[in-house]
């Protein structure tokens, strides 16, 4: 779904598809805290989310979610609203228990995070995704 969207930008002409580069991250929260923050989309790029999830080294009962944390521009970018993305619609055993359910763009200065409700102290929780980096300047229109 993403790469439609993506070669209607790069047949726009505002955009070359070697101005395009696949990405990945995996980032562990704390031990405890329930909570992981992916990384931060830089100022000059917008991403193009193909997939994303939560993955826990919990093995309890466990409640999920994806937020896509954003600053709130009608704030002077103040930290930070976290909007609902996906969330488990119970209490889940495994991993990974929640995924990314369509894809998602992302503008400068926003970020996934997992969140776990029910977890163990000693637990983990991580957020994970795949996606496409493209410069700001090849989306005609941005937040």
């Amino acid at each position: 779904m993403v790469e439609i969207f993506l070669a209607m930008l790069l047949s726009m002409g505002l955009c070359t598809s070697n101005l395009v580069t696949e990405q990945e991250f995996l980032v562990w929260g704390t031990p405890g805290t329930g909570v992981a923050q992916g990384p931060v989309v830089p100022n000059d790029k917008v991403w193009l989310v193909r997939s994303a999830g939560v993955s826990t080294t919990d093995n309890t009962e466990g409640e999920y979610m994806i937020e896509l944390q954003r600053p709130v521009k009608s704030q002077g970018g103040a930290c930070c609203w976290n909007v609902p993305v996906a969330r488990t619609s119970q209490f889940v055993y495994g991993t990974p228990p929640l995924a990314l359910e369509k894809p998602l763009v992302m503008y400068p200065g926003e970020r996934l995070r997992a969140r776990e409700n029910g977890w163990d102290a000693a637990s983990k929780v991580g957020i994970l995704g795949v996606y496409y980096e493209i410069p700001r300047s090849c989306v005609p229109v941005t937040p």
